[in-house]
């Protein structure tokens, strides 16, 4: 049966991370994709070749660049690309750091092993997993958030073409070389990785058996590992402390900023690194060098890991209780990223639940993360959004134009009008969203479901579609 797959995209597009074609910022959910799968001439050729349905099994957005992964293991790239994040550098060279307005494929000889089924995007670097559990990085290593030591002999420089942004990125002492192309990760022998996780320049990985391996920046605690020594680590290193000597098996991790948070099989939440506006949920603003539980059993206690699903935006956190749609919120609210109808300024330092309208009478169906913002959207197929909005990344439909002022950052849920319509016919097509599932349109793996799912970037948000 054919089906129509759509992606919007809104935000933060000065280096084409929107997949427009262009390098604009855009106020309104705009359709980057439309693929309809039963006709093998809009596939790519791989995915005609292999008869593939290209459903989007996984989005993820960077700083100012975003991957795609089909079901297929086709992975496709759009933005920035100064520092190689995008992957598409030519074989040869390995170099190329031309920005890209429209969604590219990489060229998958890469992986050796199997086919690609999971991705992740940092500020700006990039991972992906193959069905093997082999692990590939590329795009800059600054502070070996790539995995693998690349120092040259010469020194530092700032990168350029990243977007207007808040964020002040220094450079490292010792140089290390971007990488242009996905390289595989070495890993300790024996093991297999089952998940991936990308921070601002710190990366994280689950292997099959529970354990989590770490590496990158380490400057604020947020790779958890007792030795402090070194601010930076440049290989995965297995996590152990309370993880270990309690037992735990690993079974979720986010990466924020500089904070980390990781969930175990057995439901237990444990956050470390910078903890600045209380993004650790630990009840205090003390950063944390090393793992430390997180009391979760007053708000979730009914609730098994396989039901929980945790993010971490900048300076923020969210846990998610996906049988009940509630979602918990917790870190810094001056930029309205609380989502309780005030600029807070001071920390919120302990989850506490969205409540606001709509939510107080509607569950949430599946949301995402930015660096200061938040999409939800409901079970009644309505989508929201709240936090940060300076490059128009809420959705709010601002009349955008060289040299207007930044978008206005919004302290409680706002609809996002423009996408409704689209939003609503879909509910009438599939019944309703299914109450169970909140992968979506994004596929895990052992479903596919026709309902929509909303992705975010730093300063950039998307929303896919499927259409039966």
């Amino acid at each position: 049966m054919s089906s129509l797959i759509q992606l919007y995209s809104w935000g933060s597009g000065s280096s084409g991370q929107l997949a427009l074609g262009n390098s604009l910022d855009v106020s309104s959910p705009s359709q980057c994709l439309n693929v309809d799968s039963g006709d093998s001439e809009s596939q790519t050729t791989q995915e005609a070749q292999t008869q593939t349905q290209p459903l989007i099994r996984r989005l993820a957005g960077g700083g100012y660049h975003t991957l795609l992964l089909t079901t297929s293991g086709q992975l496709y790239a759009a933005g920035g690309n100064d520092c190689g994040q995008l992957g598409v550098g030519d074989q040869s060279n390995g170099q190329s750091t031309s920005n890209i307005e429209r969604l590219t494929p990489l060229n998958n000889t890469y992986s050796k092993t199997g086919h690609i089924v999971e991705i992740a995007a940092g500020w700006n670097h990039s991972l992906a997993l193959d069905s093997n559990g082999s692990v590939y990085s590329w795009g800059c290593n600054g502070h070996c958030q790539l995995g693998f030591d690349s120092s040259s002999n010469t020194t530092s420089s700032s990168s350029s073409a990243a977007p207007k942004s808040r964020i002040k990125l220094k450079t490292t002492r010792k140089k290390q070389e971007n990488q242009y192309i996905p390289r595989i990760l070495q890993l300790p022998n024996d093991v297999t990785i089952v998940s991936i996780a990308c921070g601002l320049r710190h990366s994280a990985a689950i292997s099959s058996n529970g354990e989590l391996f770490v590496w990158g920046c380490n400057k604020f605690g947020q790779l958890g590992l007792t030795d402090r020594s070194n601010e930076v680590v440049s290989t995965p290193t297995r996590l152990d402390g309370c993880i270990v000597e309690q037992q735990h098996r690993c079974a979720l991790v986010a990466c924020g900023s500089k904070h980390t948070m990781v969930m175990t099989t057995d439901a237990c939440l444990m956050s470390f690194g910078n903890n600045k506006f209380g993004q650790l949920a630990l009840g205090d603003t003390e950063d944390r060098p090393t793992p430390c539980i997180v009391d979760i059993q007053s708000i979730v206690a009914q609730s098994s890991a396989a039901s929980l699903e945790i993010k971490c935006g900048w300076s923020n956190s969210c846990l998610f209780d996906k049988a009940n749609g509630a979602l918990y919120i917790v870190g810094r609210g001056d930029y309205g990223t609380l989502g309780n109808g005030t600029f807070q300024s001071t920390p919120r330092t302990l989850f506490s639940r969205l409540s606001s309208a709509p939510f107080d009478s509607v569950g949430i169906a599946n949301f995402s993360m930015g660096s200061e913002h938040i999409l939800c959207l409901t079970k009644d197929n309505k989508l929201y959004s709240f936090g940060w909005n300076e490059h128009f990344q809420l959705g709010r439909g601002e009349h955008v134009y060289v040299g207007c002022p930044d978008g206005d950052n919004q302290c409680s849920p706002q609809p996002i009008e423009s996408i409704s319509n689209v939003l609503l016919s879909m509910a009438d097509q599939s019944s309703k969203v299914s109450e169970a599932t909140t992968n979506n349109v994004v596929d895990d793996g052992d479903r596919s479901s026709s309902s929509p799912s909303v992705h975010c970037g730093c300063g950039h948000s998307m929303l896919a579609l499927v259409h039966s």
